[in-house]
C-alpha cells in the first residue's frame, strides 16, 4: 500500500495544521498559542488590506 498523500509531498504543511498538530496531538500548547497569534495579525493585516485597495466604493446619490 501506497504512503498516505501528505507523506509523498515535500512541501511544507499548513499553518493551521501545524498548529492543531502541536497544541493537541504534540501538546507543546506554547508553541501553539504563539502560532495562532501569528496566524491571527496575517488575518488582520490582509482584511484591512482588502478594505483599504481592493473593495470597491459605493457611492450613493
Amino acid at each position: 500500500m501506497p504512503p498516505p498523500l501528505a507523506a509523498r509531498c515535500r512541501r511544507p504543511p499548513l499553518l493551521i495544521y501545524k498548529i492543531y498538530r502541536e497544541g493537541f496531538a504534540g501538546l507543546d500548547l506554547s508553541a501553539s498559542a504563539a502560532q495562532s497569534v501569528v496566524l491571527m495579525f496575517l488575518v488582520i493585516i490582509l482584511t484591512v488590506v482588502q478594505f483599504r485597495y481592493v473593495e470597491s466604493k459605493v457611492r450613493y446619490q
